[in-house]
């Protein structure tokens, strides 16, 4: 399998990395979720309604699936009836 050469810079820039910038990042990662991601007050799902390059995406993933835990609490707009 071939790969473009940005993604094999990548590949090799992520295997240098240090098992502490890993960590830092994938925690990084972890909060910026949290700050995206919603849980819905009524059915318990999680969702998110993001703008990315002009586009609004919308997406919503059934409770259980991810988890809730320091995520902010708001309707989503199938409860909302939006």
């Amino acid at each position: 399998m071939r790969f473009s050469n940005n993604h094999q810079h990548s590949m090799q820039e992520f295997i240098r990395m240090s098992t502490r910038q890993k960590k830092e990042k994938k925690e990084r990662s972890g909060r910026k979720a949290d700050e995206i991601l919603k849980v819905c007050t009524k059915c318990g799902g999680t969702w998110s309604d993001i703008s990315f390059a002009g586009d609004r995406h919308y997406c919503f993933y059934k409770k259980g699936v991810l988890p809730t835990y320091g995520k902010e609490r708001q309707d989503c707009k199938k409860c909302a009836g939006v």
